[in-house]
């Protein structure tokens, strides 16, 4: 947290894409939480939801599995 809001990451993430470019790259993706920071400061260089990855948990592994 005492990082935050320094524009360390904004700073990176133009870093990165010019040195993609400079590599002559097409294509950037990033992964990052709809909604969060992140999401909006990857969303002010253009980037978009191409399509959601849903995570799924077993919160509880040593509990059988209902209907055994």
């Amino acid at each position: 947290p005492p990082m935050r809001r320094l524009g360390v990451q904004t700073a990176l993430l133009a870093a990165r894409l010019h040195h993609a470019r400079a590599a002559g790259c097409e294509l950037a993706v990033v992964q990052t939480s709809p909604g969060s920071a992140s999401y909006r400061n990857v969303a002010r260089f253009g980037f978009r939801i191409a399509y959601t990855k849903p995570t799924v948990l077993q919160p509880d592994i040593n509990r059988p599995p209902a209907g055994t």
